[in-house]
């Protein structure tokens, strides 16, 4: 991933504020991103929108009434009910992308840019609208560290349900729908979470599938949107999307 800067502010509500370095430019923004952003905002991603000053872009994203996924971890509790759900809202979410002509590959999914509403399940993604995707490795290999990362921070893992749950993660034959159903089955009222579950064994697990659900791209096929009703004037544009 090329290097974000990431600060907050109360400016109009609690905002993150995202730069980069080398700057993004007006021309780096992807416009059919913008007008489906704008036209409405897709469950599971945080509002954003957008500034340019001196040539260079700042995305604004509201974060209010969430917490940053590391601190709502520290405030526990954290087991596999917890665990499974979180997984969930983040599929729901990457599969929201492609209902609304958005790129999953455009969703950052470390940590600290995952927010967390009154329940796990309830997942804000960030999502940067850029012609070129910040994060150059395929989404199921994103999405797979992201699921091993957190397991050491789940209680009483169930290790046959996160090997269910890995294992359709890393074939390409499971759409993202198919990823939803499973997890929600794992996720049935009679199955028992505790103790006596074995840790999920890792070992000889395969990691780094390049494969899972079509790019939005192939949706969003030939279409270009018009430039028409951006300004031209120097000095500081902004555009809620």
């Amino acid at each position: 991933m090329e290097r974000l800067q990431v600060d907050f502010a109360m400016q109009r509500g609690h905002e993150m504020i995202i730069r980069r370095d080398p700057p993004i430019a007006r021309a780096d923004l992807d416009e059919v991103d913008l007008q489906m952003l704008q036209a409405v905002r897709p469950p599971g991603l945080l509002a954003v929108d957008w500034f340019e000053m001196d040539g260079c872009v700042t995305f604004r994203h509201a974060v209010d009434g969430r917490k940053m996924l590391p601190h709502r971890l520290i405030a526990g509790p954290f087991g596999m009910k917890e665990y499974l759900g979180l997984m969930l809202g983040i599929v729901e979410a990457l599969d929201n992308c492609g209902h609304h002509l958005l790129r999953e590959s455009c969703c950052l999914l470390e940590e600290k840019f995952l927010f967390i509403g009154a329940e796990w399940r309830d997942v804000a993604l960030t999502y940067l609208p850029l012609r070129e995707p910040p994060v150059k490795k395929p989404v199921r290999e994103e999405l797979i560290g992201l699921a091993v990362r957190l397991l050491g921070k789940a209680e009483r893992v169930d290790g046959e349900a996160v090997q269910i749950m890995l294992r359709m993660l890393d074939d390409p034959a499971v759409s993202w729908p198919s990823l939803r159903l499973g997890l929600l089955s794992l996720m049935t009222p009679d199955r028992r979470f505790g103790d006596e579950q074995p840790r999920a064994n890792m070992q000889g697990f395969r990691f780094g599938s390049s494969a899972g659900q079509p790019d939005a791209n192939v949706a969003r096929g030939n279409r270009t949107a018009s430039n028409a009703g951006w300004p031209d004037a120097d000095g500081v544009r902004e555009n809620r999307i």
